[in-house]
């Protein structure tokens, strides 16, 4: 492996802020420097791959079975999840579950969604709860949405409690779309964009950001800021509508010629046959023929026995 030839440097960061006497690097780091945030000191190591001899990069990390050790990963100072309330094709919701852990300060936020037009929101039913209590927005700004023009939009500012799980939720209705709104894959569901939550974050644990005077990794890591601008993207949600029998038309197409050749065949019938009376002692048919010639067959002994008589 060989240099970007678009970028001005290439280099591999190591954190070994609590394994440095424990860990073997290989081949040796180039370089190694501290940085400070919050309060807390961190230790990197630096491999600049143009200094590589070798043209396989391998970078071995080899650590004594003391420092093998686990623990659980601390969240993150405000994540969220989303996902739809309800059950039945008719009526649901959208509910969003806003995480901030800082344990010492409250944290301001904007919420902006975005929600289609067959999804008819309720905004009177808009609920924001936290622990119990109902929280009132700072700002709140709902847009209607309009059938086949305009989605409904939602934007809320709010301050969530320390150590607290914020509950926003919102009803709909499912829109009764024209078959011929559906996609090819009716059956899958419509999908609704993902909810966008904007804060500017005091405390930096678990959080890496680009820098302001450089997108090198190095700059992001060693700048020295107060507070970041922080905006999260939660997941994108799939709703299912009323979806009709798309194999109908088949099934009607099928019955109606069905019944149009049963009732045409009959009407033919009857439209361009010619219907004559016949007479059977004028033209009697092969049937009465044989018949008679047998009954004929059958009554000459008996005639003659009279005669004689």
């Amino acid at each position: 492996m060989r240099n970007c030839p678009l970028a001005t440097t290439s280099a591999i960061y190591t954190d070994i802020t609590d394994t440095e006497n424990e860990v073997n690097m290989t081949p040796a780091a180039a370089t190694t420097f501290n940085v400070t945030r919050q309060g807390r000191t961190s230790k990197y190591t630096v491999h600049h791959i143009d200094q590589l001899t070798s043209e396989r990069l391998n970078v071995v990390a080899k650590y004594t079975p003391s420092v093998i050790t686990y623990r659980a990963v601390e969240p993150p100072a405000l994540h969220a999840q989303r996902f739809i309330s309800g059950i039945g094709q008719e009526r649901g919701g959208i509910v969003c579950l806003l995480h901030n852990e800082n344990p010492n300060t409250d944290l301001k936020v904007i919420y902006m969604e975005a929600i289609p037009w067959y999804i008819r929101t309720y905004f009177h039913t808009l609920k924001i709860e936290s622990g119990g209590a109902t929280i009132e927005p700072e700002y709140r700004h709902f847009v209607p949405g309009k059938d086949g023009e305009r989605s409904f939009q939602l934007e809320l500012v709010l301050t969530l409690p320390r150590a607290s799980t914020t509950r926003i939720s919102i009803e709909f209705e499912r829109a009764f779309l024209m078959w011929t709104k559906f996609p090819p894959d009716a059956n899958h569901g419509f999908y609704i964009n993902s909810a966008v939550i904007s804060t500017v974050l005091d405390a930096l644990e678990n959080y890496t950001v680009g820098s302001t005077i450089s997108a090198e990794l190095k700059h992001m890591l060693t700048t020295a800021v107060s507070s970041r601008f922080l905006r999260l993207h939660t997941e994108t949600l799939l709703v299912s509508l009323p979806t009709p029998d798309f194999s109908m038309p088949y099934n009607v197409i099928c019955l109606t010629c069905t019944v149009v050749a049963i009732a045409f065949g009959s009407i033919h019938n009857l439209t361009t046959k010619r219907f004559v009376v016949s007479e059977p002692s004028k033209k009697p048919g092969i049937l009465n023929k044989i018949k008679s010639f047998f009954s004929k067959t059958n009554t000459e002994p008996e005639i003659s026995t009279e005669k004689n008589s």
